[in-house]
């Protein structure tokens, strides 16, 4: 293995005295003596610590005494030389690379019109938790044939630091809200789950339990805060559809809630659909960017109640917009080849009489 650059220590113990005599014949400075001891040994020894052995052996103007100590077993020098090094980080670049795969995906889907129901926060542990109408879409999704489920994200409260005090005002233990949340994702067939800001606090070093639960359902794609998918078909020559479901789509506006997933779709450039939550409101808005690109920007209000934090705030409280369906009919060109049903028994029903 290639040692490493000369240490001013090594070159006192196993050159002084060769230094000296340079220095006394030649008259060299402290930078050709590190190129001579650099091209007698192969080895880098830089006119830095050229300098400080100048000084330890009595040369320069450097007034630092120095006592001739040996160390009977010096530490060791890394093993790793500098291009071992190297070769390490480049390695750690690739594997961190490979990781954020997880937020880029691509699906095949069958060439026949089916729903996505998108879900919005459900805060399964809070006592304001609409488990009526959860239960309700979750039978709805269970009971129409062709229709995945997504969700995007805040699973459960996990509240944290100053939050923690919250959890004195619910009946639902901790272990009772990650049983409710394997339930739920074991209940019904998730094409796509995003961990939301709530999701991520319950987060232990190197150890991420919703992903753990998410993993045990097979959901097909897991990823915190944002996945990228583009749904293929079968039919080489039906278009992909290319979706991105968020937490959160960055951006508020007073005129329309759904100004984020909006402007997200307007900047990407190739987005067809786009679904977000995490402000609990919900909208929809779709429109024809350049080049006839439909879009569709989405955002989910979630099941939680009797919100003490809007309350707080002064936001208003939506009544509608849990979770929405939306029906793609994959053949179609144009804006209906998705619908957006925000009665989510309405969109089943549609879907079902687009099947056939």
């Amino acid at each position: 293995m290639a040692l490493g650059n000369w240490a001013y220590s090594e070159v006192i113990e196993e050159y002084g005295d060769t230094i000296r005599v340079w220095k006394e014949t030649e008259k060299l400075g402290n930078v050709r003596l590190a190129k001579r001891l650099t091209e007698v040994t192969g080895r880098l020894c830089t006119p830095g610590v050229m300098g400080v052995v100048l000084a330890d052996l009595g040369y320069g103007n450097s007034k630092r005494g120095r006592m001739r100590i040996k160390e009977e077993k010096p530490p060791a020098e890394d093993p790793l030389s500098v291009d071992e090094l190297i070769d390490s980080r480049i390695k750690a670049f690739k594997r961190a690379t490979l990781k954020t795969d997880i937020h880029r995906r691509t699906l095949t889907m069958p060439d026949e019109p089916f729903g996505i129901c998108c879900f919005g926060d459900p805060h399964v542990d809070d006592e304001s938790c609409d488990w009526v109408e959860l239960t309700r879409v979750v039978k709805i999704c269970q009971d129409t044939p062709g229709v995945v489920a997504a969700s995007v994200g805040d699973q459960m409260n996990n509240w944290i630091g100053r939050l923690m005090r919250k959890f004195a005002d619910t009946s639902c233990l901790t272990s009772d809200g990650w049983r409710l949340s394997q339930w739920l994702l074991e209940a019904l067939d998730w094409i796509a789950l995003v961990g939301g800001n709530h999701d991520q606090w319950a987060h232990a070093v190197g150890r991420d339990p919703l992903k753990v639960i998410a993993d045990g359902a097979r959901v097909r794609c897991f990823a915190n805060d944002e996945i990228r998918i583009t749904l293929k078909f079968e039919s080489p020559e039906i278009e992909p559809l290319i979706w991105v479901i968020r937490h959160d789509a960055p951006g508020r506006s007073w005129f329309h809630p759904s100004h984020g997933p909006n402007k997200l779709a307007m900047l990407d450039g190739r987005v067809h659909l786009v679904t977000a939550g995490h402000i609990h409101t919900w909208a929809y808005l779709s429109q024809e960017m350049p080049h006839s690109r439909v879009t569709h920007a989405i955002r989910v209000r979630g099941f939680k109640r009797n919100d003490e934090y809007a309350l707080s705030k002064g936001f208003s409280e939506d009544t509608y917009g849990c979770a929405c369906m939306i029906v793609v009919d994959p053949v179609v060109v144009g804006p209906d080849r998705i619908k957006v049903f925000w009665d989510v028994q309405r969109g089943a029903d549609y879907l079902t009489q687009l099947r056939g």
